[in-house]
């Protein structure tokens, strides 16, 4: 029935949602996801005790680049944004998937979010 289709399809809403795709700013990828915005804000904090005024970070390519504590604190608010908007619209995707009382009204989800076709 519909909850074996409803099943399927939020784990596979759920293996597709990519929190650590790359977030842009300044001119440059990197990695996004909580983890990514976690070490730059550690490694921000670190060069703040430490009385830098920068630090290195690399970015989703592999290059280094030597940033201010501003522009860390730009990548760090950037990254945590873009994965709070990520987690929000799996959430709400999420819900509506749950919602569907038919395969009709699920089959117009899984096309509008790029799912595989029942």
């Amino acid at each position: 029935g519909i909850e074996v289709h409803r099943n399927m399809k939020l784990l596979e809403l759920k293996d597709t949602t990519n929190y650590e795709a790359p977030t842009t700013c300044l001119n440059n990828t990197w990695v996004g996801g909580p983890e990514s915005a976690q070490m730059l804000n550690n490694k921000r904090q670190v060069a703040i005790d430490l009385e830098l005024s920068s630090l290195t970070f690399t970015d989703a390519t592999g290059i280094e680049h030597e940033l201010t504590l501003d522009e860390a604190k730009n990548i760090f608010i950037a990254i945590a944004s873009e994965y709070e908007k990520r987690r929000a619209t799996y959430k709400s995707r999420k819900l509506k998937i749950e919602a569907c009382k038919t395969v009709e009204e699920l089959e117009v989800l899984i096309i509008e979010y790029g799912l595989t076709v029942i």
